[in-house]
């Protein structure tokens, strides 16, 4: 046993735990003092960086906002050009219909009295057509502005019973003139002569149509779209 009145350390004992205790005490300072550094830095963020990241956050909603907005006008575009489509069929459909159950009026051609006569197609086209149909009704179709309101032309048909200056007067659009543009419209027709007076009753004239057509709103006004037919008369 060590009798604890009597035991007394070596110098290099007491050496050795002094400088332990340096140790201890230099890295309890230095623990300190980072703990105070991390107590006392600032938290949040700085102006610089809040700027960066308010212009970062700009810059992607402005691409963001402009395909959105490229998608709705493309999706608008195509709509309207499904709906300009629809109306060109309706309007071809009636004007179809009506030349498949009437005839030709070629005297209309050549008759004199103002308001009876149809422009002559033998320059290659007219924008005029004058048909008849059995019971003697006659039938009008023009590229012609009907509507006051509006500077658009439109594709119009007209019928009466009494003659082709009162079939003008009775005339309706097929094209709503306060959405749709006729921009060109022309009417043929095969033989140019009567077949009766070409001595060949089996012969069946030929009507062809081409229509243009463009939106009157102004943001698709460079939306066109162009449609051809021909029709054979079923009335010879």
């Amino acid at each position: 046993m060590v009798d604890l009145k009597t035991y007394r350390p070596s110098k290099r004992l007491l050496i050795g735990a002094k400088t332990k205790m340096k140790k201890l005490n230099f890295a309890s300072n230095k623990m300190r003092l980072k703990l105070k550094k991390i107590q006392t830095k600032p938290s949040g963020f700085t102006l610089i960086e809040l700027l960066v990241a308010m212009v970062i956050t700009g810059i992607m909603l402005t691409l963001v906002l402009a395909s959105y907005w490229t998608f709705l006008q493309t999706q608008q575009k195509m709509a309207m050009s499904r709906e300009l489509q629809s109306e060109i069929r309706f309007a071809l459909n009636r004007f179809a219909d009506k030349v498949r159950s009437t005839s030709i009026d070629y005297e209309a051609y050549v008759a004199i009295p103002a308001g009876q006569n149809c422009a002559s197609v033998n320059a290659g086209g007219s924008k005029q057509l004058c048909l008849i149909d059995p019971n003697g009704t006659y039938y009008y179709f023009e590229h012609a502005d009907l509507d006051s309101d509006t500077v658009a032309e439109s594709f119009i048909m007209g019928s009466d019973p009494a003659s082709f200056a009162d079939a003008k007067s009775n005339a309706q659009p097929l094209l709503s003139p306060k959405k749709f543009n006729v921009t060109s419209l022309n009417f043929s027709f095969s033989p140019a002569d009567n077949p009766q007076i070409l001595a060949n009753d089996q012969m069946q004239p030929k009507v062809t149509v081409y229509i243009e057509v463009s939106p009157q709103n102004g943001a698709y006004q460079d939306l066109a779209i162009a449609s051809q037919t021909t029709i054979s008369s079923r009335q010879y």
